[in-house]
């Protein structure tokens, strides 16, 4: 895999902030946990995601339930070592918090940024 973008790693530093604020769900089944709370989720997903749980991923989305954003070249473990437990293909934050949105807008400007090239 190649070297994550300067925004994935962003990205990811601000994923290990929500982690250490405790806002962060880990896991497909702290996801599907905190999505039978109730709210929306944003959901940030490794490169290497199992294709279970982007199924049911896709299917939550789908439903309005979440929206899925992608970690361009970032594998499991290099999330996993970002939010301190040994691998993860999944982290979510609420739809609409600060730190979610502050992450939607690193992506995006990485994505801006492939159409420039």
């Amino acid at each position: 895999m190649a070297e994550p973008s300067a925004a994935a790693k962003k990205a990811l530093s601000l994923l290990g902030l929500a982690r250490g604020a405790g806002a962060l769900f880990i896991g497909q089944d702290k996801i599907a946990e905190a999505l039978r709370g109730g709210g929306e989720l944003a959901v940030f997903v490794t490169e290497d995601a199992g294709g279970g749980a982007m199924r049911k991923f896709l299917a939550a989305e789908e439903r309005g339930r979440l929206k899925i954003y992608k970690l361009k070249n970032t594998g499991r473990a290099l999330l996993g070592k970002s939010l301190g437990v040994s691998t993860a293909q999944a982290a979510a934050l609420p739809a609409g918090s600060g730190l979610a949105e502050k992450i939607i807008a690193v992506l995006n400007e990485d994505r801006r940024s492939d159409a420039d090239e």
